[in-house]
C-alpha cells in the first residue's frame, strides 16, 4: 500500500471514530486555536505583535461528510507587548523563587521531541515516531 494511500485510511479511520464516537465527536467539535508569527520579523520583538495573529476556528455546521462541514474562523484581538522580554522576566522570577516556571522540563523535551520528529519526516519523507525520538534524547541524557 502506498503512503498516500495509507494516510487516506488513517484519515478515514479518524473521520469514523468520530462519527461512531461521541466523545471524539464532542473534542472534535472543540475550537481549534492558530497561532501565526512572522519570523521575519524575530529580530526586533516589539514588531513581532504587529504581525502576530490569533485565530479561532470551530465547526459551525457539522456534516457525516467532513468535506462538507463548514467552518467559522474569527480573529482573536492581542495586546501589543514585548513577550521576549516578557518570557526572560518570567524565568528570572522563577530563578529567584519568585514564580513558578510555566513549561517544566517534560513539557519542553516533548515539544523538542515533536519538533525533531518533524524534521526527520521533512527530511527522509517518511513518517516518525515521536516515541524514537524521546527514546533517542532519553539515551542522550
Amino acid at each position: 500500500m502506498s503512503q498516500d494511500a495509507k494516510r487516506r485510511t488513517r484519515l478515514a479511520d479518524a473521520r469514523q471514530a468520530r462519527m461512531d464516537r461521541p466523545e471524539v465527536a464532542a473534542a472534535y467539535e472543540q475550537t481549534r486555536l492558530r497561532y501565526e508569527l512572522d519570523f521575519s520579523w524575530w529580530s526586533d520583538s516589539a514588531q513581532t505583535d504587529v504581525h502576530t495573529r490569533l485565530t479561532r476556528t470551530a465547526i459551525a455546521a457539522d456534516s457525516a461528510n467532513p468535506d462538507a462541514r463548514v467552518l467559522a474562523t474569527e480573529v482573536v484581538p492581542l495586546a501589543p507587548r514585548d513577550h521576549l522580554r516578557e518570557e526572560i522576566e518570567e524565568f528570572a522570577a522563577a530563578i529567584r523563587g519568585q514564580a513558578q516556571i510555566e513549561v517544566g522540563l517534560a513539557e519542553a523535551l516533548a515539544n523538542v521531541a515533536v519538533l525533531q520528529a518533524a524534521a526527520q519526516s521533512l527530511r527522509t519523507g517518511q513518517p516518525t515516531a515521536i516515541a524514537e525520538i524521546m527514546a533517542e534524547i532519553e539515551e542522550a541524557g
